[in-house]
């Protein structure tokens, strides 16, 4: 079986990764984007690692060849993912007591817009971070192209900070 980081769309997928998390670690001084095996099909993207090597959060990162203001206006403001990616990315983190993140990395305008999804912390005790809602439709199943009918959740991007790369 191909995975799709082995055919061009995915080797571009992995290029546009990469890039999102050059973004990302230059406005988070001292963090480390640790990838997970992209072979493995695992279920996040990445673990952020501080430099005193304790991990800071689990992460979801998605590159999108969409500009931020086709966001806004033809999808609502609103990410799509899949409910099974957030919940089982919730499920990890609580697991390891660390937040869940999300990336949407928005190719064309080279920026990240970062959205804590779930918190563990005392104060707001497993708890949801972000607005969304569930729909049940056919979205493509991959990189590389397929339809699947799966649950997706939109999650509300407004008022999110817009990262751009540091020097």
């Amino acid at each position: 079986m191909t995975l799709n980081v082995q055919t061009p769309a995915g080797a571009q997928g992995l290029k546009w990764e990469q890039r999102a998390a050059q973004i990302i670690t230059s406005n988070w001084p001292g963090c480390r984007y640790c990838k997970t095996p992209t072979e493995s099909g695992a279920v996040i993207d990445a673990v952020l690692v501080n430099q005193n090597n304790m991990i800071k959060c689990v992460a979801e990162t998605k590159s999108r060849d969409c500009t931020l203001d086709k966001l806004q206006k033809e999808y609502d403001n609103e990410w799509l993912i899949t409910f099974t990616k957030l919940t089982s990315g919730q499920q990890i983190a609580a697991a390891m007591c660390v937040d869940y993140w999300g990336f949407l990395h928005l190719v064309p305008d080279d920026i990240v817009l970062p959205v804590l999804f779930w918190t563990p912390h005392e104060r707001i005790k497993n708890a949801w971070q972000i607005d969304f809602h569930v729909k049940k439709l056919v979205t493509s199943k991959g990189v590389n192209g397929g339809k699947e009918e799966r649950n997706n959740a939109f999650v509300d991007m407004t008022g999110v900070k817009i990262l751009k790369v540091k020097a």
